[in-house]
C-alpha cells in the first residue's frame, strides 16, 4: 500500500509540474509544446480521479486556446472546469475559470457577458487574497471597457492593475498593462505617452522573452505611429509585429497586424497591397469569430474602395461592417445607456461614410436605413415607444447583387482554405481558377476574383437606379412608429459631411426626399459655437449674425421640402 500511495504521489507531482511548465511554455509563446504539456497533466489527472488537478489542467488548456484564437475550445474547456470548481467548492478554480471565459467572450465581441464574467472573477479574487488573480481580471476589464469607448474607466483599471503588478514581480503582467495603457493614450491623441508606455513595455518583453507580448507591443508601437500619419514608420512595426505573430501562430494577433498594414497601405496609396493585407485579415477573424476585427477589416477595405472610386464596392463592405457593429450593439443593450453610445461612437464613422456614398449615388432609401439605425436609440430616448432595436435588429439590407458577391466571396474563401490544406478536389480546382482567372498566386487571387467578370457583371447592376432594384417594403421604417403618431408631422434627417450639410426628410405618406447645402463641417461648427457664446453673453447682440444664417438656412430647406412634398403628393 505504501508503494501504490508513493506512485501516486509521484504521478501527482509529474501532473503539477506539467502544469507549470504547460504556463511557462504559454509565456514563451510555446503553444504547441504547452498544449501537450497540460494534455498530459490531464490524462493523469484523469487516471489517478484527481477532480482539481483535471480542473487545473482545464484551465490551462483554455488559456492556451485563448492565446491563439481558439476562442470556442478555451470556452468548453473553462465550462468544464467551472463545472469541477462548483462541485469541490474550490473558489480558486471557480475564479480562474470566470476570468478566462470573460476574455473569451471578450475576443468575441461578447462585451455584456464579458464584464459580467470579469466583475465575478475579481469578486472572488479578492475575496480569497488572489492578488495575481485580481490584476487579471482588472487586466480583463480595462480591455473590453476600451473596446467600448470607455476610456477613462480602461485607463483606470490598467494604473490599478499596474500598482498590483509592480507589487507582486510579475513581468509579463506589467508589460501587459504598460502597454494597455499606452494603447488607450493612442487613442486619446497623447502620443508621445503613448510611445513611451509601449517601448517600456516591449523593453520588458524582451528582456524576459516573451514573443507574444514584443508582437503586440510592435503593434501598438504601429498603432500609434498610423495616428501620427508616419505610415511607413507605422508599417516597419506592423510588419515585425505580423512576423512574429505567424511564428508562434498567434491568430489573433495576426488578425490586427494584417489590418494594421491594410490601413497604412492604403494610406499611402498602395491599395492593392491594401486589399490583400485587409483580405487577409477578415477571412481570419471571421475564422476566430472576433467580430471587433472582423468589422473594422470590412471598414477598412470600405474605405479602400472608396479611395479608389470603386463606390459599390466600398458600399458592399461599408454595408457589411455596420452590420457587425450592429451584432455588437445588440448584445450588449442590457448594458447602461452611456455604454451602448460610448460604443456607437467608436463605430459611427462607418455610419457616416456609408451614409455619404449611398447619397452621392442617390440611394436615398439605404441611406435612410443607415440613419435610422444612427438616430434609434435617441429616437426611442425622446419617444419612448419607438421599437428601434426590433424593427432594426437585422442591420442593414443587402441588394441582390450584394448578396451574391458575398456568397461567391466566401465561396472563393472557403476554396482558399482547401487550397492551403491541399483538399481540393480536381472539380473545386476548376471553380477557383474560374472565380479568379487561374491566378495562383494567393495574395493575388482576391484582387483577380473582384475583376472577375461575373462579379464586374453584378457590380454594374448595382449602378441601377434605386427604384429599379430597391423595394421599399424590405426597409426597417421607423415612420411606422413615429410618424404614425403625429401623421401630418415630418422628420429630418441631417447629416454633417467633410463639405456638405445632407438632409432626409420624411413624411407618412410620401417617399424620402433629400436635399442638400454646400456647407463645409468647420463653418457649421464655427457657426454653432459663435451662436451659443452669443446666448450665454445676455449683453452682446453677436448672436443675431449666427442666428440670422440659421433661419437662411433652415427657410431655405423648408422651402425646398415643401415644394418636393407637393411634388410626390401630385404623382
Amino acid at each position: 500500500m505504501i508503494g501504490v500511495a508513493q506512485t501516486t504521489k509521484n504521478t501527482e507531482t509529474e501532473a503539477e509540474n506539467l502544469i507549470k511548465l504547460g504556463h511557462q511554455q504559454i509565456d514563451k509563446s510555446q503553444y504547441r509544446e504547452a498544449s501537450q504539456s497540460f494534455q498530459k497533466a490531464l490524462d493523469i489527472y484523469q487516471v489517478i480521479n484527481d477532480r482539481e488537478g483535471v480542473a487545473f489542467a482545464l484551465i490551462g488548456l483554455g488559456r492556451n486556446h485563448n492565446s491563439f484564437g481558439q476562442y470556442q475550445k478555451a470556452i468548453s474547456s473553462y465550462q468544464q472546469a467551472l463545472g469541477i470548481a462548483k462541485e469541490t467548492s474550490d473558489r480558486t478554480i471557480e475564479a480562474s475559470s470566470l476570468n478566462g471565459l470573460g476574455e473569451a467572450y471578450d475576443n468575441l465581441g461578447q462585451y455584456q457577458k464579458s464584464i459580467d464574467l470579469y466583475q465575478q472573477s475579481l469578486s472572488i479574487f479578492k475575496q480569497i487574497g488572489d492578488r495575481d488573480g485580481e490584476a487579471d481580471s482588472l487586466n480583463g476589464l480595462a480591455d473590453v471597457h476600451e473596446s467600448l469607448g470607455l476610456y477613462q474607466k480602461g485607463l483606470g483599471f490598467y494604473e490599478q492593475s499596474l500598482v498590483i503588478r509592480k507589487q507582486t514581480g510579475d513581468r509579463v503582467g506589467e508589460a501587459y498593462s504598460l502597454n494597455g495603457l499606452g494603447y488607450i493614450y493612442d487613442t486619446l491623441g497623447q502620443y508621445a505617452k503613448s510611445i513611451e508606455l509601449h517601448e517600456q513595455s516591449l523593453v520588458i518583453r524582451k528582456q524576459i522573452g516573451d514573443l507574444k507580448g514584443q508582437g503586440n507591443s510592435f503593434y501598438t508601437l504601429g498603432s500609434t505611429y498610423s495616428s501620427l500619419e508616419q505610415y511607413q514608420k507605422a508599417i516597419g512595426f506592423y510588419e515585425q509585429s505580423l512576423e512574429i505573430f505567424k511564428k508562434i501562430g498567434d491568430l489573433n494577433g495576426a488578425v490586427y497586424a494584417l489590418n494594421g498594414l491594410g490601413y497604412a497601405n492604403s494610406s499611402i496609396g498602395k491599395y492593392t497591397e491594401a486589399i490583400d493585407f485587409l483580405q487577409q485579415s477578415l477571412s481570419t477573424s471571421r475564422q476566430i469569430g472576433d467580430r471587433y476585427s472582423e468589422g473594422y477589416s470590412l471598414e477598412h477595405l470600405g474605405l479602400t474602395f472608396s479611395y479608389l472610386n470603386q463606390t459599390e464596392l466600398a458600399i458592399l463592405f461599408y454595408k457589411q461592417s455596420v452590420n457587425v457593429h450592429e451584432s455588437i450593439r445588440k448584445d450588449i443593450r442590457q448594458l447602461p445607456k452611456e455604454v451602448q453610445k460610448s460604443y456607437l461612437a467608436t463605430v459611427e464613422g462607418s455610419y457616416r461614410q456609408l451614409a455619404d456614398l449611398l447619397l452621392t449615388q442617390d440611394r436615398i432609401l439605404e441611406a435612410q436605413q443607415v440613419l435610422d439605425l444612427l438616430k434609434v436609440q435617441e429616437l426611442s430616448d425622446y419617444l419612448r415607444t419607438v421599437r428601434g432595436n426590433d424593427e432594426t435588429k437585422k442591420g442593414l439590407s443587402l441588394r441582390t447583387p450584394e448578396q451574391t458577391i458575398i456568397a461567391l466571396a466566401i465561396e472563393l474563401s472557403n476554396l482558399q482554405q482547401k487550397e492551403r490544406d491541399n483538399k481540393l478536389s480536381a472539380s473545386e480546382q476548376q471553380r477557383l481558377s474560374q472565380l479568379v482567372q487561374s491566378e495562383q498566386n494567393q495574395k493575388k487571387q482576391f484582387n483577380a476574383f473582384l475583376n472577375n467578370p461575373e462579379v464586374q457583371k453584378l457590380i454594374k447592376e448595382l449602378r441601377r437606379t434605386e427604384k429599379q432594384t430597391i423595394a421599399p417594403e424590405n426597409l426597417h421604417d421607423l415612420r411606422k412608429d413615429i410618424l404614425a403618431q403625429k401623421p401630418k408631422a415630418v422628420m429630418l434627417y441631417p447629416l454633417v459631411l467633410a463639405d456638405r450639410l445632407e438632409l432626409i426628410l420624411i413624411t407618412a405618406k410620401t417617399p424620402p426626399i433629400r436635399r442638400t447645402i454646400k456647407l463645409k463641417r468647420e463653418e457649421l461648427n464655427q457657426e454653432i459655437v459663435d451662436f451659443i457664446t452669443g446666448l450665454r453673453d445676455v449683453s452682446s447682440d453677436d448672436v443675431k449674425g449666427p442666428a440670422q444664417k440659421f433661419y437662411t438656412w433652415l427657410t431655405e430647406i423648408l422651402h425646398h421640402s415643401r415644394k418636393g412634398v407637393a411634388e410626390r403628393a401630385e404623382m
